[in-house]
């Protein structure tokens, strides 16, 4: 049991430690130079839509493509055009119809002209059950990345494929196409100033 005549040892032994610790310089001028690499994940697009509605026009007649655009402001953002370094965008394509397709994707600026374009190709469905296709499209460089801070619109265009039987879809055609999409953005905020 500590009694009085401890506690009167004990205090000048810890101001003595409190006196000769070993503590460095701080330089707080240091955060002044900080530079930090963040990973952001935001999902992009995602749509599911049975057959016989995506394929299928108003007089009954199979459409032999599809096409729907979104409009996205942030890849031209500010803070996105200062500290972008890179961007990797991954699309997962699940079709359950018994046709193939093809999947474009453009990536427009705001007078709709194309800064980027790719196509992903997915296969039919034998049994109407999923047949994945998976997609990943990287954009690193100066070249990529101004393409991709230029954007402000992505247009989806589905081309189908032809039968290889000859059937067409109808309002009876079973399946669907699911797109589900986000993209990684890779930044390096530096703070000097």
């Amino acid at each position: 049991m500590l009694n009085y005549r401890h506690l009167k040892l004990i205090k000048p032994l810890f101001l003595l430690l409190l006196t000769v610790s070993c503590v460095k310089d701080v330089d707080f001028d240091q955060a002044r130079n900080l530079t930090i690499n963040p990973v952001l994940e935001a999902s992009i697009v995602y749509f599911n839509a049975p057959a016989n509605t995506f394929f299928v026009n108003d007089d009954g007649e199979e459409l032999p493509e599809a096409q729907d655009a979104t409009v996205i402001k942030v890849f031209n953002s500010d803070f996105l055009v200062d500290n972008l370094i890179r961007a990797v965008f991954t699309f997962k394509i699940a079709n359950s119809v018994k046709r193939g397709f093809q999947t474009r994707i453009d990536f427009l600026n705001t007078e709709d002209e194309v800064q980027h374009t790719f196509t992903v190709n997915t296969a039919a469905s034998i049994n109407n059950e999923d047949v994945i296709t998976d997609h990943i499209e990287v954009f690193e460089g100066d070249e990529a990345l101004t393409a991709l801070k230029t954007t402000n619109k992505m247009v989806f265009t589905a081309i189908l494929s032809p039968s290889p039987d000859g059937s067409v879809i109808n309002q009876n055609t079973i399946g669907r196409v699911e797109l589900k999409s986000k993209a990684t953005f890779f930044l390096n905020i530096n703070t000097d100033e």
